[in-house]
Order: C-alpha cells, then sequence, then structure tokens
C-alpha cells in the first residue's frame, strides 16, 4: 500500500473582495490542481490512499459554501480518498485561544457535506485511522463516541497482528509527547490534560505513528522507541516558523508525504510538487 497524505488545503473563494484573501485562495486553488494532476500521473494512481488531514476549505465553518467546490475537487483525486477535519472545517479546540470554537453546529456541516469525520482502512498489515482531533478535550458527545471507537481500533488491531498509523489534522505535541507548551504555543496542540488521556490511549505496541498538519510545516519527530509524529506541509502555499518548532530545513520546497506500507515494510518518504512555499511567521 502506497499512502500520500495532503493537507492544510485552505480552498476558498477567489470571488472575494478582499484582495489578500482572493490571491491567497487563487494560490491554494492553483496548488490543489497542480497535485491532483500529479496523483493522477503516478505509476500506481488507481492503487494510491490518499489522506487529507484537515483545513479542506479556508472558512467552511463560517461559510459553508465553501464546502461543494472543495468536494468537486476531491472526486478529481484518483485511488482511495480519506478526509478528517481541521479548524477552518470545523472550528477550534475549546481551550485554544483563537475563535470560532468547535461545536455541534459545525461538526453537522462537516457531515452534510463530506460524511463522517473519522476512518479506518486496513490493507497489508497496516491500518490506517482517520481521527478529528479537533473535538478533544471538547466534553462534546463526538469526543467521547470518537475514544471509544478508537479502543475498538485499537483493539481490532492487536488481534490482527496489524500496524497502526493515525491520521490526525493537529499534532499532540511540538516537541516532545508531555511538554509543556507556552501561551502562545497553545494554538497548535490539544490541551495537555486532553493530551495525555489520548496519549494513554495510544500507549500499545501497535501505535506506529501520528501523521498530521495543521502547523503548515514538514518534519519527523521521535515518540518513543519506534514510533514517530510526522508533520505533512501546507498545500496551500504557506510555510510557518516560529523559535519553538524543530528546525526542518525545507522552507522553500514543497513535498508530497508519502508512506510505503507493506507487510514487514515501512517507508517514509517524499516527492517533490515543485511547488514554491510563501513563509508566514508565528507568534
Amino acid at each position: 500500500m502506497r499512502v500520500i497524505q495532503l493537507s492544510d488545503l485552505h480552498l476558498g473563494p477567489t470571488t472575494t473582495s478582499d484582495a489578500r484573501k482572493r490571491l491567497a485562495n487563487e494560490k491554494a486553488w492553483y496548488h490543489a490542481k497542480v497535485v491532483a494532476g500529479l496523483l493522477r500521473e503516478q505509476p500506481d494512481a488507481d492503487e494510491l490512499v490518499v489522506v487529507i488531514t484537515g483545513d479542506l476549505t479556508d472558512e467552511g465553518h463560517v461559510n459553508p459554501e465553501e464546502f461543494p467546490p472543495a468536494v468537486e475537487w476531491l472526486k478529481s483525486l484518483p485511488g482511495r480518498v480519506f478526509v478528517v477535519p481541521g479548524n477552518h472545517d470545523v472550528g477550534n479546540f475549546t481551550s485554544s485561544t483563537a475563535n470560532p470554537k468547535v461545536d455541534e453546529t459545525y461538526l453537522w456541516q462537516w457531515r452534510q457535506h463530506l460524511g463522517a469525520e473519522r476512518f479506518n482502512h486496513m490493507q497489508d498489515g497496516h491500518r490506517l485511522i482517520g481521527l478529528n482531533s479537533m473535538i478533544i478535550g471538547s466534553g462534546l458527545d463526538a469526543e467521547a463516541n470518537q475514544a471509544q471507537w478508537l479502543t475498538q481500533q485499537l483493539d481490532a488491531a492487536e488481534a490482527s497482528n496489524e500496524s497502526v498509523w493515525l491520521f490526525q489534522h493537529a499534532p499532540l505535541f511540538l516537541r516532545r509527547p508531555r511538554e509543556v507548551r507556552e501561551q502562545r504555543e497553545h494554538y497548535w496542540c490539544p490541551a495537555a490534560s486532553a493530551r495525555d488521556v489520548v496519549l494513554q490511549q495510544l500507549d500499545r505496541p501497535c501505535v506506529r505513528g501520528l501523521m498530521h498538519g495543521h502547523i503548515h510545516r514538514r518534519f519527523d519527530l521521535p515518540w518513543g522507541d519506534d514510533r514517530v509524529q510526522r508533520a505533512c506541509p501546507a498545500l496551500s502555499g504557506t510555510h510557518t516558523d516560529a523559535d519553538y518548532f524543530p528546525r526542518d530545513g525545507e522552507v522553500h520546497r514543497h513535498d508530497l508525504s508519502v508512506m510505503t506500507l507493506e507487510h514487514g515494510r515501512v517507508e517514509l518518504s517524499g516527492q517533490s510538487t515543485g511547488l514554491e512555499p510563501t513563509v508566514r511567521y508565528a507568534g
């Protein structure tokens, strides 16, 4: 199985009167169309598994008319396609300083246009699990339902001797699993108390990695002895820089995030798209 992860497309309207947003949205749509073409040209295009880890839309939560054109773009992709939501699709963590926060209305809008907020896919001795990271720590019914479902998936993976790869929008940590974050870093991850609950739930030998987006950067972080948390660059065309992020040396290039998963073999790699990101600076 070959998995290609895309993230942070930020597909918004190109007819907005806000010139800055219009230019950003035009760039995002251009990048999305270029990458869709690259995927269709892959020699194994029909067998690909494509996972999009959130922020499919730029402001879909408050402007749900952004969803239909983004869904049409998804139909242009080859292979098997899975999507999970990001903060620009269903709202921010309830612990975040950013608004608006995730709520049942935003989740309902996502379901109306894209169906479930999570997925599972088993192939070649591996199990891909997609989660809605934005509800972590929310106290919404969807959070408890997802946690119960995740336990069922992990139990099934252990029983089948499968390796588990998780996909969600936000990382669980920026540098190390149980880090203490400063206030200006809280935007990127769930609250520490909610994070620790999830980390405990994932503390199983079958869990091999967490693949995410959100931070608009590309790097791999070790997570224990034999697992990884991998950040996927933003397809929209921006690269976020801040002094609290690990250095990755990949500011001026955009790669497809590629995973090759076979029985007894795992390879994490990248494939250049030729697209040039624009650096933005976080607080």
